[in-house]
């Protein structure tokens, strides 16, 4: 940090490099919100014109800009030149996370070139080298170029053949939904965020929830937050107040046009190094459970039938 405050400092140092290099200082912390809010649109000017999903310990490009169509639904076995695990290491290096499982996820985001290249993933003319297995079993390397942003009329990419009820495909008005499986005599409550905008309709699907219990008719009940980024507000259930802890305090740099996001419920710095030093921090699953490509296409939640044996 004091090397960077020189550089600041004596003007060193691009903003653009001073970003990147406070944002591996927080990560280190390992610490999901204690992060760097980029807040100049100049710093998303280069993306990946795709994005990588996961189904089980693979990344397959699931969306992607029409000129790499013929890519859509291959296997991803290298970026940068490096195998994709290296290559998640090297970028994983400039954001927080707090187990190994949410570490993979980062990248199923959208993959920002600045990173890339500080991650030593970009080549000489600043294109991100991705290799694909294709259909056939052969290994293609494609140089892909960065965009602005993709625009709705140039994507395209692999989608279900069919949406279960519970896919949050099918959730586009609300942030939370409540569905039952008479057949499988199971309460499914589904939140997508937590934030002030979305209390009405989380206590209304909740409460309709209580009501479908007392019916009797059922006897797993699952939670689904796979896809919840969190949020700021109480929920009230008969009577008690259950709060999530997840707000947080905005501190703000002028200069650089970021604010870094630091979470309220860590008072002192000694806690926050504390926290950084536990391999257990974070919520880890009892059984980790992936999806896969083949249940993805056929509309099947892996996770959700895997919960429903488990229990069952």
């Amino acid at each position: 940090m004091e090397e960077l405050e020189y550089d600041l400092l004596n003007k060193n140092i691009s903003r653009d490099e001073a970003v990147i290099r406070l944002s591996k200082i927080l990560a280190d912390y390992n610490i999901f919100h204690l992060n760097l809010n980029i807040n100049y649109p100049e710093f998303y000017s280069e993306r990946a014109p795709f994005f990588l999903k996961l189904f089980e310990d693979d990344y397959y490009l699931s969306i992607c800009h029409k000129q790499y169509e013929k890519y859509a639904g291959c296997k991803v076995v290298e970026i940068g030149g490096v195998p994709v695990k290296t290559a998640l290491e090297k970028y994983n290096e400039y954001f927080p996370f707090e187990t190994e499982s949410g570490a993979k996820y980062n990248f199923e985001t959208v993959l920002n070139y600045k990173f890339l290249k500080a991650a030593g993933l970009l080549d000489k003319k600043g294109r991100l080298p991705v290799s694909f297995e294709t259909q056939n079993g052969s290994v293609e390397t494609v140089l892909i170029k960065s965009v602005e942003k993709l625009e709705m009329k140039d994507i395209t990419g692999i989608r279900p053949a069919a949406y279960s009820s519970i896919d949050t495909n099918q959730r586009t008005n609300k942030m939370s939904a409540f569905v039952t499986d008479q057949q499988k005599k199971t309460c499914y409550y589904q939140s997508l965020s937590f934030h002030p905008f979305t209390e009405d309709n989380c206590i209304e699907s909740l409460e309709t929830m209580l009501k479908e219990l007392k019916t009797n008719d059922y006897n797993t009940i699952v939670f689904d937050l796979r896809y919840n980024g969190g949020g700021q507000f109480p929920i009230i259930i008969s009577g008690q107040a259950i709060f999530n802890y997840t707000n947080i305090l905005p501190e703000t740099l002028p200069n650089l046009k970021c604010n870094i996001v630091f979470p309220k419920q860590v008072e002192a710095m000694d806690n926050v190094s504390k926290r950084a030093d536990d391999v257990n921090r974070g919520i880890l699953p009892d059984v980790e459970v992936h999806q896969t490509l083949e249940d993805y296409l056929n509309g099947v939640d892996t996770i959700y039938n895997a919960i429903y044996d488990y229990f069952n």
